[in-house]
């Protein structure tokens, strides 16, 4: 098992993409510092990102310059054809916050479909009564 599996501060796709880059990384015998300056970040933040306790990660457009420096393309830093796991779940899963603002906006837009369909519920009724008394 992998460092960065041992504790799963992040999701698995951002733990693939992680290894991947630091497998290319030594490979090209580059420094987590050397890396961290070439992409014109902290000299500590590759370490970071290669921390699973920190919440550090790699974006787009880090990968898009990682990619250039250690000569590969972006392609190769990612699963194909995909990790298997719900990574949405993962993600809502280490980050509580943001799981409880999806699920408020979930049940809001819930409670307005329930709404809106007692209206029509309502209008239906209305019509057919109207149509009776004719």
């Amino acid at each position: 098992m992998n460092k960065l599996e041992t504790k799963l501060q992040a999701t698995e796709v951002e733990i693939y993409i992680i290894n991947k880059v630091m497998e290319y990384r030594v490979a090209a015998n580059y420094s987590k510092t050397r890396l961290s300056l070439e992409l014109r970040l902290s000299g500590a933040y590759v370490r970071k990102i290669e921390n699973p306790s920190c919440k550090e990660k790699y974006n787009v457009n880090l990968l898009n310059e990682a990619a250039k420096i250690l000569g590969c393309r972006m392609a190769d830093f990612m699963p194909d054809p995909f990790v298997q796991s719900d990574t949405i779940e993962e993600y809502m899963n280490l980050h509580p916050e943001i799981k409880a603002k999806y699920d408020k906006l979930e049940q809001e837009r819930d409670e307005k479909n329930r709404e809106k369909l007692e209206k029509e519920k309502r209008q239906r009724t209305s019509k057919k009564g109207k149509a009776e008394k004719k």
